[in-house]
């Protein structure tokens, strides 16, 4: 079959901490599209693949010995220099300064652009003083207190990581709660708000049902909560459960 040389086509992938591209060129296959120049080559189907792969989500105190919220770090993708490097809580253990400066975050940016607050509990914002000291990021809540720049709206857009994030105030726990869902990745950070109702004996806000009821129309596959791991199994159907039994429940 005849080919037609049209480009070099310089790619270099990294995913999480393994190398796993090369320089390579493509060529073109007439009656056949762009196919790889020579065997071992990525296809571009490959590529597209690996555009769609999710952001990287780093929890810095998994293994913390403080008491604290989940710090979770979010870095795109590529690490490019349009990703927002971003921190959603900051809690309490001052251990993630030094697992900050020692995380890959790409070229010629900050190593943290935003932090997002998800409610003003101490063990989810106590860290805030020393983070803005190191890194100097913009500061965002859903009310404004001492160390944030910016003050969050419910079904606000925000830009972290490669991402883009819908947020939703979700008072309950605390009047300022609010969580963060991305719909490219299915994912919602969740905060202390609690999701998963699993009996009709409590009580709760009308602003927090209508919280729920939106959360559980949103397309999510795995939860990021405040506290303990991420939930990943049949999240859709515990939601409609929480919903049923919310509704069950005393509404005030």
């Amino acid at each position: 079959m005849r080919c037609y040389i049209i480009f070099f086509l310089y790619i270099k992938i990294n995913i999480d901490s393994q190398q796993a591209g090369a320089w390579e060129h493509y060529q073109f296959v007439k009656g056949a599209g762009f196919m790889p120049a020579r065997k071992g080559c990525l296809t571009l189907g490959t590529l597209a693949h690996f555009r769609h792969l999710r952001m990287k989500i780093t929890n810095l105190t998994s293994d913390s010995k403080t008491y604290t919220s989940n710090v979770y770090f979010l870095l795109g993708d590529w690490k490019g220099v349009d990703d927002v490097n971003a921190l959603i809580d900051v809690g309490r253990d001052p251990s993630i300064i030094k697992k900050i400066k020692e995380l890959d975050t790409g070229v010629g940016k900050k190593r943290v652009e935003k932090v997002v607050l998800t409610h003003g509990h101490f063990d989810h914002v106590s860290l805030l003083p020393t983070i803005k000291d190191k890194f100097d990021p913009k500061v965002y809540a859903f009310h404004s207190f001492n160390g944030v720049s910016h003050a969050l709206r419910d079904g606000q857009t925000l830009k972290l990581a490669d991402r883009w994030f819908e947020v939703i105030h979700t008072p309950g726990h605390t009047s300022d709660s609010i969580c963060l869902y991305c719909a490219q990745d299915a994912i919602l950070f969740s905060g202390d708000a609690g999701l998963i109702i699993t009996t009709t004996d409590g009580s709760y806000e009308e602003a927090f049902v209508r919280a729920l009821e939106r959360i559980a129309r949103r397309n999510i596959k795995t939860i990021y909560p405040g506290h303990g791991d991420p939930i990943a199994d049949q999240v859709k159907r515990l939601l409609h459960m929480s919903v049923d039994n919310v509704r069950k429940s005393k509404i005030f």
